[in-house]
């Protein structure tokens, strides 16, 4: 039995969730990356929760949210069982998508300066690991500059499973974010962006 969370309402997190193995379960491409914002954008809209940053991986994601009513638990049981459904559908996955005996990783964010560095965090992660030499160039979900600006993500209804429910994402997986963050978020990513040199 998994040891008890403190789940306050209007705490932000960062959030990690690993698949099995570290299997490539989650490796970009198209076919995943509109079913993952789907799942997401249904998780969020039916527990009101608000996705600040998001970077899915190749066998892991990250999420920095905010829990406005204290349903984190609630919500990523919903997230993780639809996604879960969905790569299995898509990559022929027999087994279970994410680590049964490793819960997610939440992680309390205090404070401006926290939440910034996380979302820094997300957003660079391909970057990082040294896989693309800037955000907007990896090929899986990832909140970029553009869509921070935006405040919103767009995506369809996937053409399998998940029933047949409707749901508009629109303003439901991204909320806008305090303009000082987006031009924080600027800031490291120009950074980067002079370390990496030319493209």
């Amino acid at each position: 039995m998994s040891l008890p969370r403190c789940v306050l309402s209007g705490t932000t997190y960062l959030v990690t969730r690993r698949c099995i193995g570290r299997r490539f379960l989650l490796r970009p491409d198209r076919a995943l990356n509109e079913p993952f914002v789907y799942c997401l954008g249904l998780a969020a809209q039916g527990h009101g929760v608000r996705v600040l940053a998001l970077c899915v991986m190749s066998n892991h994601y990250h999420l920095v949210l905010t829990d406005v009513d204290g349903v984190l638990p609630h919500f990523m049981r919903a997230l993780n069982r639809s996604l879960a459904m969905s790569v299995k559908r898509l990559r022929g996955w027999d087994e279970v998508l994410f680590e049964p005996n490793v819960p997610y990783s939440a992680v309390a964010l205090s404070g401006t300066a926290e939440i910034l560095d996380k979302a820094a965090y997300t957003l660079l992660n391909p970057v990082s690991a040294e896989l693309v030499r800037t955000p907007g160039r990896w090929l899986g979900v990832v909140s970029t500059l553009g869509r921070l600006h935006e405040g919103v993500l767009r995506t369809k209804r996937p053409r399998f499973g998940l029933g047949a429910r409707k749901v508009a994402c629109r303003g439901a997986t991204y909320r806008r974010l305090n303009i000082e963050l987006i031009d924080s978020v600027r800031d490291v990513c120009t950074a980067v962006n002079r370390l990496a040199g030319p493209r």
